[in-house]
């Protein structure tokens, strides 16, 4: 009895002193944070909180969210309420929250739910970030944009903007005049394709002299191709737009001298300039504010994920001991609900762990690669049937798929989609998984079809959103994190993802990656 009381004493003051550090983190987070009962009532906020409302700490405890929102937002309250009864468990919203000094403050406020054992909803942890100035740049961006197509759709030059590899992203109506090439029959081209071949070699030597120096070039009384076949005397202007020292997207200025006046062309290389110096600072001012962000929210996922850890690691350690000490004890109900206490428990730490890896793979570095998605595929479905050597499913595996990325992200692409077949397929007494790829519009494109539970397309947006479940717990284990992972590799990869399917009739999985393109 006596070590027993120790080590009990122990627990409670590891308990406690997860406890504090946990309150310690909440209180001096960078991040405004709050608890909020399920009508919406703050029970607890922090300072960083009460300060981007220009209010104190007691003036928000008590305070219904509902009060402090713009008129026009009311509806977030009744988005709020619904998220539980529909199965999410997150959202992020911007919105605006009255400030006490400055009126109205454009916020973005990210929405965690907390459930009980029983399913029943606890509060809502409430993460708030001041929007202003991101309102701000994104306005400036808009102005910057909108000037910039007025310069272009009224300047009698062709301009165009190439990609770092030299293919075709846009162009102005001067330049569908000059070459007889609307945007429609340039797009994804690479910049060859205005050029006959006995002009092409004078035209990428100054081309690749760009890329390399990083410094602009001209060239004079160089012919393009029309598309109608006569050739077009043209003066050619190249300038790079450089980001962190690289070649990221090419200015093409194409001048017919004959019909241009030179003061013309040169306003224009001007204004160009002018609205590049501009474009890059308030890229780079984005990125450093984009950066700044990143670091506090990764050093707070690692804080709360790791404070949570230990106050998990108890709660599940005492219902097991009391489980094994009081056994015969209790009755069935109360060990049913001790039951639900552990699960809920691990289910938890499984979700603050799929977290940790879904902000991994934003930042965690690529190396691209030809990779055989056949193999990959093939070793995943016989790792599943080990896993379940009873279950009768027939994987069809379409042989000598390649992409080009990184192979440890694309596995991890692999696992999830397949995984997800395996695993929704898994009351029909016979199943068929299968994975290969095709070409849908132009584009190789890869999928995962199966024929199991499927899903309803009036909730296909829902995919891809963190913690979305469109199956209950009881129907299907997970956490909903596996699609929103795929989504954030393939997007990092140049490529799109989506799903197709039917409740009852199976469903389908497409994915692209860039540089897998077939014409």
């Amino acid at each position: 009895m006596g070590n027993g009381a120790g080590f009990a004493e122990e627990d409670v003051l590891v308990r406690q002193l997860a406890d504090d550090r946990f309150q310690a983190g909440f209180r001096l987070a960078a991040v405004g944070l709050a608890h909020a009962g399920p009508d919406g009532r703050l029970l607890e906020v922090n300072g960083t909180f009460a300060s981007l409302l220009g209010r104190s700490v007691e003036d928000l405890t008590g305070c219904l969210l509902a009060e402090l929102l713009h008129p026009e937002d009311l509806g977030v309250m009744d988005e709020l309420a619904g998220l539980h009864f529909q199965g999410q468990r997150q959202t992020s919203l911007v919105l605006r929250l009255h400030h006490r000094d400055e009126g109205w403050l454009w916020a973005r406020l990210a929405v965690s739910l907390l459930s009980g054992p029983c399913g029943e909803l606890l509060c809502y942890i409430l993460a708030l970030e001041d929007g202003t100035a991101w309102r701000q740049i994104e306005r400036a961006l808009q102005r910057t944009t909108i000037c910039r197509d007025r310069i272009l759709g009224h300047a009698s030059n062709a301009i165009f903007i190439l990609d770092g590899a030299g293919s075709f992203t846009s162009g102005n109506p001067a330049g569908q005049g000059m070459t007889g090439f609307c945007m429609d029959d340039l797009a994804g081209r690479h910049f060859s394709a205005l050029w006959p071949e006995a002009e092409w070699p004078r035209i990428e030597q100054v081309f690749g002299e760009v890329l390399s120096a990083g410094r602009p070039a001209s060239l004079s009384e160089v012919r393009l191709q029309h598309r109608e076949g006569y050739p077009v005397t043209v003066s050619l202007y190249l300038d790079p737009v450089l980001e962190a020292g690289q070649v990221m997207r090419l200015i093409c200025v194409l001048n017919a001298p004959a019909a241009q006046p030179l003061h013309d062309y040169q306003r224009v290389e001007d204004e160009i300039r002018r609205l590049n110096v501009e474009l890059e600072q308030r890229v780079s001012e984005r990125t450093a504010q984009l950066s700044a962000v990143n670091q506090e929210l990764e050093a707070f996922c690692y804080s709360v994920s790791h404070d949570l850890r230990a106050p998990l690691r108890a709660i599940n350690g005492f219902s097991q001991a009391l489980a094994e000490d009081c056994k015969g004890a209790l009755s069935r109900e109360g060990e049913l609900h001790l039951g639900r206490i552990c699960q809920a428990t691990q289910r938890m730490g499984q979700l603050i762990e799929d977290l940790l890896k879904l902000s991994r793979m934003t930042r965690s570095e690529m190396c691209r690669e030809w990779v055989n998605l056949s193999t990959l595929a093939r070793s995943i479905c016989a790792d599943l049937r080990t896993r379940q050597p009873e279950r009768q499913v027939a994987c069809v595996i379409a042989p000598n798929v390649v992409a080009h990325g990184d192979p440890r992200l694309l596995h991890i692409v692999l696992e999830n989609l397949l995984g997800n077949a395996w695993k929704f397929t898994g009351k029909k007494p016979a199943a068929s998984v299968e994975f290969g790829s095709s070409i849908i519009d132009g584009r190789r494109t890869f999928f995962v079809q199966d024929d199991g539970a499927g899903f309803d397309m009036n909730y296909a947006d829902k995919l891809f959103g963190a913690f979305q479940r469109l199956h209950g717990y009881n129907e299907f284990e997970g956490t909903g994190i596996g699609l929103a992972t795929a989504q954030r590799i393939i997007h990092r990869h140049g490529g799109q993802i989506w799903g197709e399917g039917e409740i009852g009739k199976g469903a389908t999985f497409y994915f692209t990656v860039k540089d897998c393109v077939d014409r």
